[in-house]
């Protein structure tokens, strides 16, 4: 048996910051590293996993960089497990973070992550197959920015300022089979304010 067939979980993105319980994916060849491979690229080259093979994933700072998430969010569907969760760490679309780096490719925000499930479909259509639903959303704030404010002031700052919300720290759940495009299943992530 392969050592990585032991491996129940994906390190998506994983430059330096390899976990040995994971099988570690990168773009780039390194030392530690178990998969160099292009994620843009999982429309025409597939992931060579098996069907609903990990049951949990983790993306720190890495989905910000890619050009196609559908793609790669639909691929990573097909090889997770009913029930696989998905833990995914993001600039906030607001904070300059997500803007200053010229790799980065698009913001995101909560209610991004409802295009990764299939009940936002349920008046378009753009052959998107995954579903993913959102089951923790937090907003991430730096102490020293709500230092002595209320929660309802901190989260008018949220709605009316930018580089407030440093990060976004999003699980998600794989729903198989796969929800129906039903406008009644959609449901707006539940956001939690987290001081660090």
């Amino acid at each position: 048996m392969n050592h990585l067939d032991q491996k129940d979980g994906l390190h998506l993105g994983c430059g330096s910051q390899i976990l040995d319980d994971m099988v570690n994916l990168d773009i780039v060849a390194g030392d530690g590293v178990d998969l160099a491979f292009d994620l843009d690229a999982v429309a025409s080259t597939p992931l060579p996993f098996e069907d609903n093979r990990f049951s949990r994933f983790l993306m720190h700072h890495t989905l910000e960089h890619l050009h196609r998430p559908l793609d790669v969010m639909q691929e990573l569907y097909r090889v997770a497990k009913p029930g696989a969760v998905f833990q995914i760490a993001i600039p906030h679309g607001f904070h300059e973070d997500a803007w200053v780096d010229p790799t980065h490719t698009r913001p995101y925000f909560p209610k991004t992550f409802q295009y990764f499930g299939q009940p936002k479909y349920y008046g378009m259509d753009y052959g998107y197959t995954g579903d993913w639903d959102v089951t923790r959303c937090e907003l991430r704030i730096e102490r020293r920015i709500v230092q002595g404010k209320t929660k309802n002031e901190v989260m008018t700052m949220v709605r009316t300022c930018n580089s407030i919300v440093k990060e976004l720290y999003v699980e998600l759940t794989a729903i198989k089979p796969a929800r129906p495009r039903e406008r009644s299943l959609l449901k707006p992530p539940a956001e939690t304010l987290v001081i660090i």
